[in-house]
């Protein structure tokens, strides 16, 4: 894990003079080295930079490909939109979505009730659905995927 999460240099530093991201990278380390089999995590990309941010999320992946279930609490859509497959919205102390992502961002009223923006991609989307029915709609909100509504609203 230490070399995993790039952390060696820290293997016998004392926490209290990490900063936040190295901090949450050992906190991190420190509970996949025991490899469980559900893993809940609270905001894991806090304090880190986008590399730090796309190291620690392919790390859970690789974890998730091997069977371990992974439930993120994020506030960062981006995250939402790029790496999960499933989404249960908050609101209101009640669950006010449990779908799949690919739908999510694309049920107005929920956001509004939930008080969740749109990314900047997801809102391009959410606008050219309309123009291009519903295979927009199971289409993953990524660049790629906006390639694809393009080319399909020009047509």
């Amino acid at each position: 894990m230490l070399a995993a999460f790039e952390i060696a240099e820290l293997a016998d530093a004392n926490p209290l003079n990490l900063g936040k991201g190295q901090r949450q990278k050992v906190a991190l380390a420190s509970i996949l080295v025991l490899e469980p089999r559900i893993l809940v995590i609270d905001e894991p990309t806090t304090g880190l930079d986008w590399q730090e941010c796309v190291q620690i999320l392919d790390i859970l992946d690789g974890f998730h490909a091997r069977g371990t279930t992974i439930v993120v609490v994020t506030h960062d859509m981006r995250l939402v939109r790029e790496r999960s497959r499933r989404v249960i919205a908050m609101s209101g102390g009640g669950v006010a979505y449990d779908g799949p992502s690919s739908e999510f961002f694309f049920q107005s009223e929920i956001l509004d009730e939930a008080d969740i923006e749109l990314t900047a991609l997801s809102e391009i989307a959410a606008r050219l659905a309309p123009t291009v029915g519903r295979a927009a709609k199971r289409m993953p909100v990524t660049l790629a995927g906006m390639r694809e509504l393009l080319v399909a609203s020009a047509s």
